[in-house]
């Protein structure tokens, strides 16, 4: 089996990145299968991404640089992907560039990845909404095959057609509860005895970090033991830094930046609150849900990310008031090792998953038996 991955680009700490990368390279191990990946955009940060050897990297012209090489190489990739790939398996979160969505329109075996359910880039430009949705106009009336991480992810590419789910999938056991390193990190952190709230994403505008403050500041002003946890990096950060300062919250907030310990760090975690604007289903939720971690997040999210029975979401019309009392009824959870047995009869064992995506690469299904 030969496989042509394609995204728009790879960037650490995007979702989209970490699912290629954690689910092909181990894909790319198996002795039947050869994975080439082609990246749109120049990768920036090659070796911080750690790109296995065993994945082939395909070079084409920039889109937005050389405009007609660029169409020329999807032309030449569209002429042979039926006789030299098994399938192309395409990851968006948008299709803006549906430019060479048309010349593979009616080839039978390309799959449409959505991974996203809005995009703020799209939502923002009149332009890029027409775009968009002349891309949608082109999917409809195409032959590719459909995958999705959620049902508002595929309502955002694919309407109301049928689609084939495909979830988050995590290494459970990663993330099972450890007593050991909550007590060492809440240690670390001066966080013990305290209530511990977090949030880990990019700082940016998707995230909802005002929000997420002034939901946090009515906690507090109810339990003084309440400390919120921020992990990750983004272009927004000094904006939360100076928010926090301006609401006095300096002593209840900690920033901790970009983390590799992310999986040890939630143990020392009680709740995560995710206010986000727009989300496919944030495999974040799912990795503090399989640690045990109640999570409250927005409607804008599927609730099938709901995998804890204590977990729910809220409507940012919600008053801060109103979602901060919601949230403080609800206990941490006493046996949080259990939770990874709900996730895996859930279907959100990473191995299940990718065995999934490999027998279907393996079947050579079209669209017509797939959904």
């Amino acid at each position: 089996m030969r496989i042509l991955v394609v995204c728009r680009n790879l960037k650490r700490g995007s979702g989209i990145t970490s699912w290629i990368l954690n689910y092909y390279r181990v894909l790319a191990s198996k002795k039947d299968v050869t994975i080439d990946l082609l990246v749109e955009e120049p990768i920036v940060d090659t070796q911080k991404l750690n790109i296995p050897n065993d994945i082939n990297l395909i070079k084409i012209h920039s889109m937005k640089h050389h405009f007609w090489q660029y169409l020329r190489d999807w032309q030449r990739i569209s002429q042979s992907c039926e006789s030299d790939y098994t399938y192309v398996h395409i990851h968006l979160d948008n299709l803006v560039r549906f430019f060479y969505l048309f010349l593979l329109k009616r080839k039978s075996n390309v799959i449409l990845h959505s991974h996203n359910s809005y995009n703020d880039e799209v939502e923002k430009s009149s332009i890029k909404q027409l775009l968009h949705q002349l891309g949608k106009l082109i999917v409809k009336h195409g032959q590719f095959i459909h995958f999705a991480c959620s049902d508002l992810a595929a309502k955002w590419l694919f309407g109301e057609a049928p689609y084939c789910q495909i979830n988050n999938g995590i290494d459970l056991l990663d993330f099972k509860y450890n007593a050991d390193l909550r007590q060492q990190y809440l240690t670390e952190f001066n966080l013990v005895g305290k209530h511990v709230y977090g949030h880990i994403g990019r700082f940016a505008y998707q995230k909802n970090h005002v929000r997420l403050i002034k939901i946090f500041s009515q906690i507090y002003q109810r339990d003084k033991l309440a400390r919120l946890v921020l992990i990750g990096d983004g272009d927004n950060k000094e904006k939360i830094e100076s928010l926090v300062s301006e609401m006095n919250l300096k002593q209840a907030v900690l920033f901790l930046g970009y983390r590799s310990d992310v999986a040890k760090l939630l143990n020392m975690l009680d709740y995560i609150i995710f206010p986000s604007l727009y989300e496919g289903l944030p495999i974040s939720l799912v990795e503090a849900q399989a640690n045990g971690i109640p999570v409250f997040y927005s409607s804008q999210i599927t609730r099938e990310v709901s995998l804890l029975p204590e977990s729910f979401s809220f409507s940012l019309a919600e008053n801060d008031q109103k979602i901060a009392n919601r949230i403080l009824q609800i206990k941490p959870l006493k046996e949080r090792k259990k939770a990874i047995t709900l996730l895996k009869n859930s279907g959100y064992d990473k191995q299940d998953v990718i065995n999934k995506l490999y027998h279907f690469y393996k079947s050579g299904l079209k669209r017509e038996n797939v959904e």
